[in-house]
């Protein structure tokens, strides 16, 4: 790839973002929950994740809204 190019890399797409990859650590974070919890989330409840790699992410878009999807209105 000559320098042109190289310059020119993403001026064809400028609203495109690149998507905010999270990792399960992170998640522990902003649930305050464990790795564990984080894992039967993602097993077991829907919580949609990517893996790159050998490392298991997931992207904060995602993740917003399958909390969206989740939400509870009413106490039990």
């Amino acid at each position: 790839m000559n320098q042109e190019n190289t310059q020119n890399l993403g001026q064809n797409y400028p609203e495109q973002k690149t998507p905010l990859l999270l990792t399960r650590e992170d998640l522990t974070k902003l649930f305050h929950c464990s790795l564990r919890h984080v894992d039967n989330l993602r097993t077991h409840q829907g919580l949609p994740w990517v893996q790159v790699g050998r490392r298991v992410c997931f992207l904060l878009e995602d993740v917003q809204e399958w909390l969206s999807r989740n939400r509870k209105t009413e106490i039990s």
